[in-house]
């Protein structure tokens, strides 16, 4: 984890999937039996974080690199998963905020990273019933990605379903995605979601033609 921690992992490729060669510290660390899973307090090494945050080396590659629209650190970020699944790297570990790999990817917007995730989803074990904090799941923050506003992305929130996320999770304010959608000015999500659950919708007026009416 200190190895590959932090803004060095901006600069490390730790797998190269054509030539199969690892990044040798790291390849000679993890055969050692390093636990590339390791949870760690990562605001000892970054003082933005609140004192108490913990997190893996996987999800602090996946925080620094998956909001970058850069198709060589895209590719590095996928190339570094993929080292981590050579030594048993785990999706399914939250940090210490309840928020996982996938959604980390899903509030960056990345849907190459989210199909990446699904696609190697049994070696890396994602855990389609992980939830935050306050109970959000990955099919509430694809809805609702942050405090304020939505990416509205419609392709990730088609694969959800497809790989076992339940669209009708409820969170700790008893709110289901559908329930966030419904404050949406455009209404795609809500409309959407309504034929995922196969749930009869009224669409406001506000939502017609994503207009305020």
């Amino acid at each position: 984890a200190m190895y590959i921690k932090g803004v060095f992992c901006k600069t490390v490729n730790v797998y190269h999937p054509g030539t199969g060669v690892f990044d040798r510290i790291f390849e000679c660390l993890a055969r050692q039996g390093a636990d590339v899973n390791f949870i760690y307090p990562e605001s000892k090494f970054e003082g933005v974080y609140s004192p108490t945050y913990q997190c893996t080396p996987m999800i602090n590659f996946v925080r620094h690199l998956s909001g970058s629209h850069d198709d060589l650190e895209q590719s590095k970020l996928k190339n570094c998963l993929l080292g981590f699944l050579n030594f048993k790297g785990n999706f399914g570990i939250a940090d210490s905020d309840g928020l996982d790999v996938m959604a980390y990817a899903i509030m960056s917007n990345n849907s190459g990273l989210v199909d990446f995730l699904i696609q190697n989803k049994k070696e890396g074990n994602l855990n389609t019933d992980n939830a935050d904090k306050s109970g959000r799941t990955a099919s509430h923050l694809v809805v609702r990605p942050c405090k304020y506003g939505s990416f509205e992305n419609v392709y990730i929130l088609d694969q959800l379903p497809k790989v076992g996320y339940n669209l009708n999770a409820v969170d700790k304010d008893g709110m289901r995605p559908i329930d966030y959608a419904m404050h949406q000015r455009r209404g795609m999500m809500l409309r959407r979601i309504a034929e995922w659950i196969g749930e009869d919708i009224e669409v406001p007026k506000r939502m017609v033609s994503g207009l305020t009416l």
